[in-house]
């Protein structure tokens, strides 16, 4: 069951409040907003990889009873990267598709060197 589009803006207030089954999501790229409660007592829930457009993240959306925590993969220095640090019990990783391509990106713009 397909419950958003990967062109929404928002994760709504309750989105999956209290879904059992959900063990990873991906915040869909362009979207700004996740609301309270949208992942609360989503006590599977292990993975959530969120964009750089994300500019908000409401304090309780990812509220579980359980003390197993959430990793968080972010881009660096974004706001995500921000608020999940200040989370109790958060993982934080790096989105390594990004931080790849970062470092290949200025490896090449500073050397002569050709990476395969």
């Amino acid at each position: 069951m397909k419950i958003y589009s990967n062109d929404c803006a928002i994760i709504p207030e309750g989105f999956a409040e209290g879904c059992q089954s959900l063990k990873k999501f991906k915040v869909p790229s362009g979207c700004t907003h996740v609301y309270f409660d949208a992942f609360s007592r989503c006590e599977k829930l292990k993975t959530v990889t969120i964009p750089e457009s994300v500019i908000k993240i409401s304090d309780f959306a990812f509220v579980r009873n359980n003390d197993v925590p959430i990793t968080f993969i972010v881009t660096p220095d974004s706001y995500a990267e921000k608020h999940c640090r200040k989370m109790h019990g958060a993982v934080v990783k790096y989105d390594n598709t990004t931080a790849l391509e970062d470092f290949l990106s200025e490896l090449s713009e500073n050397s002569d060197t050709v990476v395969k």
